[in-house]
């Protein structure tokens, strides 16, 4: 028997399964919220690379930025982090004097560039002068002792060479760019150890091109010529490390920056790959670098100074001629304006030192300048090798107000006495070096190298001074040049000359004209008088 107002039991299971269906139907947007509120919906992955992208312009930055990726990830393989540890004697001069020329360094640390798989890197010579210890760690954390190679103190740069066990046999190694095809506005990337931060990547472009900085301290004979300016950010710790371009060649190696501060100001320079590249090879044999030498004090043409009546008001003004060098010999006179060197217009005193720097030692150029009487006249100059110890010497004395002396190039001098110096005596520039022997011999003061200085010269037997008017000026002889053999009539053999001991020998007695082979140039016949 059925009860009234009940429900069959089949009904009721269809009722319960509609409500359900209401429920989940009226529930589904407020699940969804829930959802929304919980977190985010996972989007629909977007197809990778710029391709994808509809606005071009967006595009275009992407692949820019793909293309720093890749160039970060291919260039940190051949920078390193270089840590300098000095003697306690020394360690404040060395911050002090960084400080001074560079502006920059205020920790004994630096950054350099693999140039070569075997481990030859390129830093700044600022970096590891005076190091007792270098540590050089790779961009994967290893660290090793470095050792020096050869240095190039005028130019700030510095080689070294991994040391140590297990080193790698193929170490990745950057590729020198081309640094005259280097234009302002290209993309200029740095790479190094800014405040012991490693492998740190800034961007900038090239700002300006053949800066020449000042370094303001007389006790250097550094000059910074025809450096690359970027505004790619360089800091105290980036001293040594790479300028590369786009193509991830090295362009400059960053060697100072202009603060106030000691932190960047986005005003960094660089040396351009083209100067190092002349290099490498001293460097790495650890070869000393020869710098022409011109032998003057000079200064640029102000505006005001029309009276001089230079073409275009633009020329270099000698003040002053020291005596006994390359100027001195060829006739040059205080109040001359130089206009041309070799055929190069010159307009600037750094384009003179540019100039005279790269020329090699014992070449004979012409000068062009304004003599003192209004008149154009060309000069024969036989650039001679540049000594630090007598530009160092006639610059302190020009600040104290004296004039550096020159050399008395006495043809007696008395038995058993070393002849003086003279400009080149370690003694007038402050520094405490072991006495030398000098012997002079018609017009020529020559000293003798080392022997392991001689295998790197040619020879022992080097000229440092030459007397204007003497034997020696009128047969060409010049600073820098390298004596090893003598030849007069007196003897039928042809003497080789290896050591002073041996040039006195040989030279004592000798009557009339004798011939001197000067190594990479040939015989020159000196006449006796």
């Amino acid at each position: 028997m059925q009860r009234r107002g009940s429900i069959p039991w089949f009904a009721g299971i269809l009722m319960r399964i509609s409500c359900l269906a209401l429920l989940a139907v009226l529930a589904g947007p407020a699940v969804q919220a829930l959802s929304a509120e919980s977190g985010p919906a996972q989007p629909k992955e977007p197809t990778a690379g710029p391709d994808a992208e509809p606005d071009p312009d967006i595009a275009l930055a992407w692949r820019l930025e793909r293309a720093f990726q890749k160039l970060a990830q291919r260039l940190a393989p051949c920078v390193v982090s270089i840590r300098v540890t000095v003697g306690s004697e020394n360690w404040l001069e060395n911050l002090r004097r960084l400080r001074q020329q560079f502006g920059l360094e205020h920790q004994l640390e630096g950054s350099g560039v693999i140039v070569e798989p075997t481990g030859y890197i390129i830093t700044n010579e600022h970096v590891v002068h005076g190091a007792e210890t270098i540590h050089v760690t790779l961009w994967d954390g290893r660290v090793f002792r470095g050792a020096v190679c050869g240095t190039d103190p005028r130019s700030d740069l510095a080689m070294l060479r991994l040391r140590g066990e297990n080193l790698p046999a193929n170490l990745p190694c950057a590729e020198l760019a081309d640094s005259s095809q280097v234009t302002v506005g290209q993309y200029a990337l740095a790479v190094g150890n800014p405040f012991g931060l490693s492998n740190s990547l800034t961007k900038g472009v090239v700002s300006a091109l053949g800066r020449s900085m000042p370094v303001r301290d007389p006790t250097t004979d550094i000059f910074l010529g025809n450096l690359i300016q970027t505004d790619a950010v360089i800091d105290p710790g980036n001293s040594g490390g790479p300028l590369f371009d786009l193509r991830g060649k090295l362009m400059g190696i960053n060697t100072m920056i202009l603060s106030y501060t000691g932190v960047s100001t986005r005003c960094g320079f660089a040396i351009p790959s083209n100067h190092l590249q002349k290099r490498l090879a001293y460097l790495k044999a650890g070869r000393e670098i020869e710098y022409g030498w011109l032998g003057i004090r000079m200064a640029e043409l102000r505006a005001e100074q029309k009276e001089f009546r230079v073409p275009d008001n633009k020329g270099v003004l000698v003040y002053d001629v020291l005596p006994n060098t390359p100027a001195d010999r060829a006739g040059m006179e205080q109040g001359m304006v130089i206009l041309e060197y070799d055929g190069a217009r010159i307009g600037s005193v750094p384009d003179l030192m540019g100039a005279v720097n790269d020329t090699p030692v014992g070449h004979l150029v012409k000068i062009k300048a304004v003599d003192r009487a209004g008149k154009a006249n060309c000069f024969n100059v036989r650039i001679a090798k540049r000594y630090a110890e007598f530009v160092l010497a006639s610059r302190l004395g020009d600040l104290n107000g004296d004039t550096a002396a020159a050399a008395d190039l006495d043809e007696e001098a008395p038995p058993d006495q070393t002849p003086e110096p003279g400009p080149l005596q370690p003694a007038s520039v402050g520094a405490k070096q072991p006495s030398q022997n000098f012997f002079a011999w018609r017009g020529l003061q020559v000293k003798e190298l080392s022997v392991e200085q001689g295998l790197k010269h040619g020879g022992r037997l080097e000229v440092v001074h030459v007397k204007r008017g003497s034997p020696a000026d009128h047969a060409g002889l010049y600073e820098g040049a390298i004596i090893t053999e003598l030849k007069h009539g007196d003897s039928a053999a042809i003497e080789k000359v290896r050591t002073l001991g041996d040039l006195k020998r040989v030279t004592d007695g000798v009557r009339g004209a004798a011939a001197l082979y000067i190594h990479a140039e040939g015989y020159v016949t000196v006449e006796e008088k």
